[in-house]
């Protein structure tokens, strides 16, 4: 005869639950009564000795002490119904772990303190094991790929010990994925354990029917806030495309980070009783507040002091069209950005917007260089670099069907404004530190004022989910553009780059970070020779304007090195490559420890990549602010092989 064995005793409480209202008023009132003189279950402590943690927390849960009360316990007759009570509840709870003949030793005693002890010695005997496994799946949704691997890794195998919290997890677990799959009416027909007690066997039987498999319907918005049309393409299914949840869950995330609205109320209307079903979905919308205003305050290892200032207005019309504006400040390099945004959806099938952006950046770039045999570093000195860029282009949504998250492409024009002081600096050195001939630092680029027209593509494809330590997913980057002075260009380049984040959980405790970039840049490179204390070196310079510069090192690159102290001259390069790989191990619930290996440099000549190596270790502490991370690294590598202490907040994957 085939029967399940619940875990916990969950209709007993439900039966108390369900009770008549003056029958669970009286029951309450004598509880309080007994409160004065009873002993509380958290009161007697009970010991459970020879078996695992689980089932020992069952028979905890199985064994009941809220009818004891102090004067009872002191009567040995009573101490002793408790206790065989005890025993036939150990029996129960280790029923559903496959043990159905243990032996349990009971004893109970009192403490100094006057608290009752239980002690439950138990030796659990030979467990029931699986005999024959029946796990099969009829109809329509029967050979689909996602319940042939869930069948693949059915763990109560031949042999196993019979463990009823598999089971019902397994069960579970199924019907989670039918749902998620649009097969609503999925149910079982046969769910079956049958005992051999004599042989200590089981006979497992698990037939679900998928039933019809249901497809997405229609989807109606009720708000006011902005024209249909707008909304019209956020949804990335269609009427009759097959019913997933996770494309109704993708639905209410995608409304979210329109910035329209401010409440967001998602409902599914299930016709079961159609052929096929149809989920129809119901979406109410409050706006949001017009006005967004953000600001922040802060201080890193990289930037130093920072702060910036953001306004969104989400909504200038109802065509959805939203408008950012903005400035920051960093210490570091004495930067002061301000930035402009406006973006307008536009009517196609897809989910796509207009995009024009505006920037002005003014910062202050130090001149350094390396003896040429590493030992010594120079610095010329230092001079203003001012940057304006205009932007205009086209962004899309690109759902992969298989991401939780769409990959965002842009496509656009830039023009950029560059002017920088660096030729004062050389054509009038500090004393002792003269420069080779004014034609070389003509012929350098130093001073001139550009103007470059280029038109490019990038990709933008961030998936994180958790929090804290559990924090997972992956952020992927790429871009390509170029500039050429057959449209107007000053400077003719071409840049390619590509980089990539990870984060993968394994063991409960550990969490690896691979980071991984790579950038190539085709643009003319100048070397300039020159002189400091006598000796003479020379200046690799690159055409690239110093926007679109690579530099390496800091607390989110090679570890071990100063912010962006990695390139040549220290005013960046055509090219990149840089690596990282950090183990991090979970001490307690907020904090962890990590470990870890950075390697890398920006640089102009590929015969000369010269990477640099970082290692040291590193304490996270994950805040409600995001995660704190503390890392001294040293320089492997780096002259006089430094030591730097790196301070960052957030997740690395951004």
């Amino acid at each position: 005869m085939g029967h399940e064995i619940s875990i916990s005793p969950l209709v007993y409480l439900l039966r108390r639950l369900s009770a008549p209202r003056f029958f669970v008023s009286a029951l309450c009132l004598a509880v309080a009564l007994l409160w004065v003189n009873a002993v509380r279950a958290a009161d007697v402590d009970i010991e459970v000795s020879g078996v695992s943690r689980a089932m020992a927390d069952n028979i905890r849960a199985f064994v009941s002490t809220r009818w004891l009360s102090s004067a009872r316990l002191d009567d040995e007759g009573v101490r002793q119904d408790f206790q065989d009570a005890a025993v036939q509840d150990t029996l129960l709870a280790l029923r559903p772990f496959g043990y159905y003949n243990p032996a349990v030793s009971p004893g109970m005693s009192r403490r100094d303190n006057g608290q009752w002890q239980l002690r439950l010695d138990v030796v659990p005997g030979e467990p029931v094991r699986v005999r024959t496994v029946r796990v099969e799946l009829t109809g329509p949704g029967a050979d689909l790929q996602a319940f042939n691997t869930w069948k693949k890794q059915w763990p109560l195998q031949p042999g196993e010990r019979l463990d009823q919290s598999i089971w019902e997890a397994q069960k579970s677990r199924l019907l989670d994925l039918a749902e998620d799959l649009g097969f609503l009416a999925a149910d079982f027909t046969t769910r079956d354990i049958a005992l051999d007690l004599v042989e200590q066997r089981a006979d497992l039987a698990l037939v679900m029917d998928t039933g019809p498999r249901a497809v997405m319907g229609d989807v109606v918005f009720h708000q006011d806030t902005v024209t249909p049309e707008v909304l019209a393409t956020i949804p990335r299914f269609e009427r009759g495309d097959p019913y997933r949840l996770v494309s109704v869950d993708q639905l209410r995330t995608d409304l979210w980070k329109t910035g329209y609205f401010s409440e967001i109320d998602v409902a599914e209307v299930r016709l079961l009783d159609q052929v096929p079903p149809v989920v129809d979905v119901r979406v109410t919308l409050e706006a949001r507040k017009p006005n967004s205003h953000q600001g922040s305050i802060g201080w890193g290892t990289d930037t130093e002091f920072r702060t910036q200032y953001r306004w969104l207005r989400n909504r200038l019309s109802e065509r959805g069209d939203s408008f950012a504006l903005g400035a920051g400040w960093q210490s570091r390099y004495e930067e002061l950005t301000v930035f402009g945004e406006y973006r307008l959806p536009r009517r196609v099938d897809s989910q796509q917007y207009w995009l024009a952006s505006g920037q002005y950046s003014t910062e202050v770039q130090e001149l350094e260089v390396t003896a040429n045999d590493g030992d010594q570093r120079f610095s010329l000195g230092s001079a203003r670099v001012d940057t304006a860029l205009l932007r205009g282009g086209r962004a899309r949504m690109l759902d992969p069907g298989w991401s939780t998250e769409p990959i965002v492409e842009q496509m656009y024009v830039e023009y950029l404004y560059e002017r920088n002081g660096f030729d004062q600096l050389l054509e009038n050195p500090e004393p002792g530190r003269a420069v080779g001939s004014p034609a070389d630092v003509a012929d350098s680029g130093f001073g001139d004022a550009i103007g470059t027209l280029s038109v490019g593509i990038e990709y933008d494809w961030p998936v994180i989910r958790g929090s804290g330590f559990n924090t997972l997913g992956h952020h992927e980057r790429g871009w390509l553009f170029t500039s050429s002075e057959a449209w107007g260009s000053d400077r003719d380049f071409t840049q390619v780059y590509l980089s990539t984040r990870r984060n993968i959980l394994f063991g409960g405790r550990y969490k690896l970070l691979l980071r991984a970039e790579a950038g190539y840049t085709h643009a003319d490179v100048t070397t300039v020779d020159f002189q400091v204390d006598g000796e003479t070196f020379q200046l690799s310079e690159t055409a690239l304007p110093f926007q679109y510069r690579f530099k390496a090192g800091g607390s989110r690159s090679v570890r071990g090195y100063s912010y962006e102290s990695l390139s040549d001259n220290g005013l960046g390069s055509n090219n990149i490559i840089t690596a990282s790989a950090e183990l991090e191990y979970r001490v307690l619930d907020n904090w962890s420890a990590a470990a870890f290996v950075d390697i890398g440099n920006a640089f102009n000549d590929w015969s000369e990549t010269d990477l640099k190596r970082g290692a040291g270790l590193g304490i996270r502490w994950y805040t409600i602010a995001g995660a704190v991370r503390v890392d001294v690294a040293r320089a492997l590598d780096g002259i006089g092989d430094d030591w730097q202490i790196h301070l960052t907040i957030g997740t690395p994957l951004l």
